[in-house]
């Protein structure tokens, strides 16, 4: 069975270490996709989109502290431009 998940190691621009959750690219899906998980995934390591832009935004420092002390996984946001290649599929 083909892994539907990568996990991935990455350093904020502060220097934590983070660790991402992110699509697994295989060889059977269509090459659309694949360059949309591509752009997808430096987004997402490097909190800046290299299709459109955008910039990934973090909860709050009281809300990321919260989340270590419990040991729960944060949620970032970013928004693409609807023209991104990283939301083409």
């Amino acid at each position: 069975m083909t892994p539907r998940f990568d996990l991935t190691v990455a350093v904020r621009a502060d220097g934590e270490r983070v660790l991402v959750v992110q699509p697994a690219l295989t060889d059977d899906q269509p090459q659309e996709v694949k360059d949309a998980l591509a752009v997808r995934r430096v987004a997402n390591t490097t909190g800046v989109c290299p299709g459109c832009g955008a910039r990934m935004e973090l909860p709050n420092r009281a809300e990321r502290r919260k989340a270590a002390k419990a040991w729960r996984v944060l949620h970032a946001r970013m928004e693409h431009e609807d023209d991104c290649p990283a939301v083409a599929v």
